[in-house]
């Protein structure tokens, strides 16, 4: 989500719509009570203008004319409430989503890695501007520099056929871009090469005897987590504990 994204549709229609609010108080508080129906055409009417089509045949007398412009009125402020709330909605997840973002980066926390970030990290290691990327992957140069900002901020996806453009002009995997979400052997080796990304101290680690290759993360609630389930998996292997008992550790248990 970028910067101007944030503040015009999420800081400015909370803005927005409290002071349609306040404004409308008077309109739709009645004894100190709300009256839904007048609140509905408060943030309905202004909303809803574009969707008030009149209809006004000309025999009708002007009872009728005015019966048909009100209920026109009132099928728009319907459609415009409706619009308001969505706007609403949208308007807070955004501004959450980017307080919750400011907090986990304020933690240190690291968040999942998206398409999104993959193509910036990529390209910045290419030493590429998002308009040049943009321009080399065939869209147009006036677009090339905004859509690129929005595939990076994951505010647009792209199509499987643009990532494998990206893929060759970055000279990648487009597996490293769209980081794969499989279990196959060739799915877990691109989603093991993420974990660096996210523990930069871990370690690979090889018996000289057996060949075998461990993974130590250097993190020590993740190695405890992992201590805990080898005792588990060792209790059941030799017959300590019933299948059902490590089942109902594994899938009941809270390990986080």
């Amino acid at each position: 989500m970028t910067f101007k994204n944030f503040v015009y549709k999420g800081v400015l229609m909370i803005a927005v719509l409290a002071l349609i609010g306040w404004l409308g108080k008077y309109l739709y508080l009645v004894d100190g009570e709300i009256d839904w129906f007048r609140l509905m055409l408060v943030y309905g009417v202004p909303v809803g203008i574009p969707y008030m089509f009149f209809i006004i045949p000309a025999r009708w007398d002007l009872s009728g004319t005015i019966g048909m412009v009100a209920l026109c009125a009132i099928i728009g402020a319907v459609f415009g409430f409706i619009i308001a709330i969505g706007i609403a909605i949208r308007a807070v997840c955004m501004v959450c989503n980017r307080i919750s973002n400011k907090l986990f980066a304020a933690k240190g926390e690291k968040q999942d890695m998206s398409t999104g970030e993959n193509i910036k990290r990529i390209r910045k290691f290419r030493g590429m501007t998002q308009k040049e990327l943009g321009i080399a992957i065939g869209i147009g140069e006036e677009s090339a520099s905004p859509r690129m900002a929005q595939y990076e901020t994951d505010n647009r996806t792209p199509r499987k056929e643009m990532l494998h453009k990206m893929a060759v002009v970055l000279d990648v995997d487009p597996r490293n871009i769209s980081i794969p979400t499989g279990y196959r052997e060739e799915d877990m080796i691109y989603r093991l090469l993420v974990l660096e990304d996210y523990f930069p101290e871990m370690k690979l680690e090889r018996n000289g005897k057996t060949g075998e290759v461990v993974i130590n993360l250097q993190n020590k609630r993740i190695n405890e987590f992992l201590y805990q389930w080898g005792t588990i998996r060792g209790k059941k292997k030799q017959g300590m504990i019933s299948e059902d008992e490590y089942m109902q550790w594994k899938y009941c248990r809270n390990h986080a």
